[in-house]
């Protein structure tokens, strides 16, 4: 009897040590499967039409000229895109797409007590006097680039979705004596707005400086009825077939380019960025103020002002354009107070 019990004590000792491996193994395999900061982005699984919402596309950094150029379409904002200078960025991460509905939802949902300067403006009425509800549970607008976000609730979406994947929060927002500053740490790997002048270098492609983020053609192909980018196809002069009205009006991000709606010419250009001449127009960093042909490298604007700049072309915006609509010009600038949400939303850049 004392035999067959050594022998069975012994083959317990060769088997405790085989469930002590496969433990190991295991931990070793969630591990190497744990995200690191960064590397996680949001939402992280694909939409039900296969795109990567937080994929975003290295900007290699190199020197343009920024603003409208001779040659050119005038755009929408007049000689405030002018003088024209030379500017050197470094390169950048930049959102592929825009921020969408669902992905500002999660952010509100997830702090129950924000400022209502903070949330999106829900219902926005467009142009049209159609009410659309940005921030709604309809599934059809998930996807949908997020707007009425005032400039204040784009930094603070930022900061949050930082923590989120681990990285460093970029912005502190401090009122003191009746003044409020939002302060930038440079030094940071979170999340942040891109400059004005890395959106336009973005948009332009680089040193291609091409006129809209596709190129220098028009938007809309009127002998094919093609567009590039979604707009405003309600009372437009290019008679746009019915089937294409609605989607054109106010369709998902991601629409217009490579593998999506074969019907559609390509939208996007060399850094394969989506949506930056359409959509919702875009908050960036910068205070607004007067151009100077000075040189500039890495410029971040003016340390104060009244307003804070948007870039890109809102879908919503006019009616009766001609060929070269001017408010989807990569050069365009708009402006207006930090705390207006008016059609505006943005996408998120990082340092490199």
């Amino acid at each position: 009897m004392k035999r067959y019990t050594r022998a069975f004590l012994f083959c317990i000792l060769l088997i405790i040590p085989l469930f002590i491996g496969c433990g190991k193994n295991s931990s070793s395999d969630d591990q190497q499967t744990q995200k690191q900061p960064g590397e996680w982005r949001w939402p992280e699984t694909r939409g039900s039409d296969g795109l990567q919402y937080g994929e975003q596309k290295v900007i290699p950094g190199g020197t343009f000229t920024m603003g409208w150029r001779t040659g050119t379409p005038t755009p929408d904002c007049g000689s405030v895109a002018r003088p024209t200078f030379q500017v050197t960025v470094n390169s950048f991460i930049l959102d592929k797409y825009e921020v969408t509905n669902a992905a500002f939802r999660a952010y509100v949902n997830a702090n129950p007590n924000l400022p209502v300067e903070l949330t999106p403006l829900d219902p926005l009425i467009p142009p049209s006097g159609d009410l659309i509800y940005w921030y709604s549970t309809t599934p059809a607008r998930d996807n949908c680039a997020t707007m009425g976000i005032t400039w204040y609730g784009a930094i603070h979406y930022a900061n949050w979705r930082s923590k989120l994947e681990g990285l460093d929060s970029v912005y502190k927002d401090t009122t003191i004596g009746g003044t409020r500053t939002v302060l930038w740490d440079t030094t940071k790997n979170g999340y942040r707005l891109p400059t004005e002048a890395e959106w336009e270098y973005a948009a332009s492609n680089g040193s291609d400086q091409t006129i809209y983020a596709w190129g220098d053609v028009p938007f809309y192909d009127t002998t094919n009825h093609r567009p590039r980018c979604s707009f405003n196809s309600r009372g437009n002069n290019f008679y746009v077939p019915l089937s294409l009205r609605d989607p054109l009006y106010y369709c998902p991000i991601g629409q217009f380019g490579l593998n999506h709606i074969a019907s559609y010419d390509l939208g996007i250009g060399l850094f394969e960025l989506f949506d930056m001449n359409s959509g919702a127009r875009e908050w960036v960093w910068d205070f607004y103020s007067a151009y100077t042909s000075s040189s500039k490298l890495n410029p971040k604007g003016s340390a104060t002002g009244s307003y804070k700049v948007l870039r890109g072309g809102c879908q919503f915006a006019g009616g009766n354009f001609d060929q070269q609509v001017a408010v989807y010009i990569n050069y365009n600038r708009a402006w207006t107070p930090a705390d207006e949400p008016g059609y505006n939303g943005f996408r998120l850049a990082r340092n490199r």
